[in-house]
């Protein structure tokens, strides 16, 4: 039986391997933080109250903190005209999150040293894909709130891949 003190041998494959889930996990965080601005917008546009005292300020940065990503998606969702094919791109956005930073990792000390760690690997490139899909939602949505200038379609249509080569290290022989 293995101690549960017991390192992981560090390996080549372990060291690209914690590369990978953390900068999946980055990633991951970083279309919460987007979700979360964006409610957090939708919020201050709809209630120019926020900013009238103090204590009104205090609240909304409280509840800010307190909003989870669900929260947020909710928001968002409630706010802004959502199509059912928008819904249905951020639900995937908010379950890919989910399992990068809750379920990638468990297990992760036997994965990268044997045929699983393609599997997870290959797993983890999909779930990225569908984050940055949402997050290109997220992203656009607040830059028509905020008059800013969209990105042109081809780069738009190849951030999801760029993303996930990005997370994966560019290393085909893990993603395929």
């Amino acid at each position: 039986m293995e101690s549960p003190f017991e390192l992981p041998e560090i390996t080549e494959f372990s060291d690209q391997g914690y590369a990978i889930l953390g900068k999946a996990l980055a990633y991951a965080t970083s279309y919460e933080t987007n979700c979360k601005a964006l409610a957090s917008l939708i919020d201050i546009k709809g209630n120019s109250g926020i900013l009238d005292s103090e204590d009104n300020l205090n609240e909304f940065l409280d509840s800010i903190q307190k909003r989870n990503l669900n929260n947020s998606i909710q928001n968002i969702k409630k706010s802004i005209f959502p199509s059912n094919s928008i819904t249905e791109i951020l639900r995937k956005g908010r379950e890919a999150r989910n399992f990068i930073a809750h379920e990638s990792a468990i297990g992760v000390f036997r994965l990268f040293d044997n045929d699983e760690r393609k599997k997870l690997i290959r797993e983890i490139k999909e779930k990225i894909i569908e984050i940055a899909e949402a997050n290109i939602i997220i992203i656009i949505l607040g830059f028509n709130i905020t008059n800013e200038p969209v990105p042109t379609l081809s780069f738009l249509s190849s951030y999801p891949e760029n993303v996930a080569k990005w997370v994966c290290n560019g290393h085909g022989d893990l993603t395929h």
